[in-house]
């Protein structure tokens, strides 16, 4: 991985995560008492007010940004999803309970856990695109899929995006932290793919393998397996379905020790697990195909869990009673854990052949956005007029090219420790580039980190 300065990336087509934006704008752009940005109406303008200056800040140096919005998500991803909805209930219950005994510092946390990309806020940030002249695009499935697809077809230099899971989409570059504030100081990270596998000594199919384990959108995460765990089984034994078949092995060695030491007989055992069926068809969900994280949403979710558990028995129910035996500590598995439906949808994504888009930055229409922004919205018509000046100049000049465009590559691999003795100068000024360690980067969706040792 490398970390640089954004200038660096001058006259390079990124392709963004829009979904991703949206959610990050809505949690971190808040006024001083820690509410959303709103008008005088009441209508929530953390989003614009995001989209807006950040893509502003990318134009001053010269990066062409585009936008990908999520569309319908994998059939896959509805029982995480549903999970997400419980948790944004919670949350907003104890909010409630906060504000009659908690701090303004909890009351905050709680309030940015319920955040909710809606289709309003997707329209209106498109809407927005639109008339500053930037393309975008809605996916037919997951963004972060078609902004890697976009990058392969070499219509973008990289795709721009917090969630890691776009290198498992097989994105050749990965840029992050590109729509983070000015005022986080926070530099670029650059992570590019082939170097990833090549230090990792892994396929990309392995990869995704590895990636799975360690937790993605689509699955209930494994317990007990951490990162560098989870990279030693990954080295042991190959591939995820010989790591599976090992980990549950496992399992039930201890439900057997636990069955031995509580003198029970075989056919009285249950593991505590998780049910081992998929969340029931069923079960009313409502699709919203455009937002990128709670996509779809379960229509009465307000029982308890014993509540739930009981409206399953009747007179159906065993003669004999069974002894629940639980599984502590170590390796576990979820019952139902479709690992190879989720590979296929890292390794077969629904996205739109990059060949067959074509990417065209115009220039801004300056009194439509005054128009939505300002008497619309209630945005400073000086800020907003001066935006679009920085806009139509450098949208509108004909960028002057890199340097290294002129160049190609004449394969020659440099060793691992020339490259090594390289890395360690970077205190460079402005916009000189830092060498990380892979392990410093590569994360999943569960927060996690590879760190070597």
């Amino acid at each position: 991985m490398k970390e640089h300065d954004i200038k660096t990336l001058f006259g390079r087509k990124v392709a963004i995560d829009a979904s991703m934006s949206i959610y990050q704008f809505l949690v971190a752009v808040r006024q001083k008492d820690g509410t959303m940005l709103m008008n005088e109406n009441g209508d929530v303008t953390s989003h614009l007010m995001g989209f807006f200056f950040r893509t502003l800040r990318m134009v001053d140096h010269g990066i062409k940004p585009m936008y990908v919005f999520d569309g319908k998500p994998p059939d896959l991803k509805g029982g995480v999803l549903a999970k997400r909805f419980a948790t944004r209930n919670a949350a907003a219950e104890a909010e409630a309970e906060a504000k009659e005994v908690g701090t303004t510092e909890d009351i905050d946390k709680l309030a940015r856990r319920q955040v909710k990309p809606t289709r309003q806020h997707n329209e209106e940030c498109r809407r927005l695109l639109g008339l500053m002249g930037i393309p975008f695009l809605i996916a037919p499935g997951e963004a972060e899929a078609q902004c890697a697809e976009l990058a392969r077809a070499g219509k973008v230099y990289a795709a721009g995006s917090e969630d890691m899971d776009t290198l498992t989409f097989n994105s050749p570059l990965l840029l992050r932290h590109l729509t983070f504030s000015e005022a986080k100081k926070a530099p670029i990270s650059e992570i590019n793919l082939k170097v990833v596998l090549e230090e990792l000594d892994m396929t990309m199919e392995r990869f995704i393998e590895l990636c799975i384990l360690l937790g993605c959108d689509y699955l209930e995460p494994a317990k007990g397996i951490g990162p560098k765990t989870a990279l030693k089984l990954m080295r042991e034994h190959g591939s995820l379905e010989a790591i599976e078949s090992f980990v549950r092995g496992k399992m039930a060695e201890k439900v057997a020790d636990a069955q031995a030491e509580a003198g029970i007989e075989p056919e009285e055992i249950e593991s505590d697990e998780e049910d081992k069926a998929p969340p029931s068809p069923d079960v009313d969900m409502d699709l919203e195909s455009e937002d990128g994280y709670e996509k779809r949403v379960a229509a009465d979710m307000s029982g308890d869990e014993e509540e739930m558990e009981g409206a399953g028995t009747s007179s159906k129910a065993s003669k004999k009673k069974k002894v629940v035996v639980g599984i502590k500590g170590g390796m576990q598995l979820p019952e139902y854990w479709p690992w190879r439906e989720a590979k296929e949808v890292f390794m077969k994504p629904d996205v739109t052949p990059g060949d067959d888009l074509e990417l065209d930055w115009k220039r801004p229409d300056i009194e439509g956005l005054v128009q939505f922004l300002c008497r619309e919205k209630g945005f400073a018509e000086d800020r907003v007029r001066n935006g679009c000046t920085r806009l139509e100049k450098m949208l509108g000049a004909k960028q002057q090219g890199r340097l290294d465009s002129f160049f190609k590559p004449t394969g020659v691999v440099t060793s691992s420790k020339t490259a090594s003795s390289k890395a360690g100068d970077s205190k460079g000024k402005g916009g000189a580039k830092r060498k990380v360690s892979l392990f410093e980067c590569l994360e999943t969706d569960t927060g996690r980190l590879i760190r070597s040792s």
